[in-house]
């Protein structure tokens, strides 16, 4: 990613077939999945709110924030699929 000339903030996904339920409810369940919190933990990271804004056939976006251990601020990501 930071080699690449389109290198932004966000993490865009290409996703070829399936149902737009299909890739929500995998994230969703991966967002709140024990093994996914611990991993994060173990790298000092938490996430502390997580939204889905956007959910349409061309479109699904996730937004959370992450708590990073010794830090005041809250650090805002996104996950977008296109």
């Amino acid at each position: 990613w930071f080699g690449s000339q389109r290198y932004s903030d966000d993490l865009d996904l290409d996703v070829l077939g399936g149902e737009v339920f299909d890739l929500r409810d995998r994230v969703d369940g991966m967002l709140r999945a024990p093994a996914f919190v611990r991993l994060l933990k173990l790298q000092g990271l938490a996430v502390s709110r997580a939204s889905k804004p956007k959910q349409t056939e061309t479109v699904q976006r996730w937004r959370f924030g992450l708590l990073v251990a010794g830090m005041d601020v809250e650090l805002n990501t996104k996950v977008l699929q296109l």
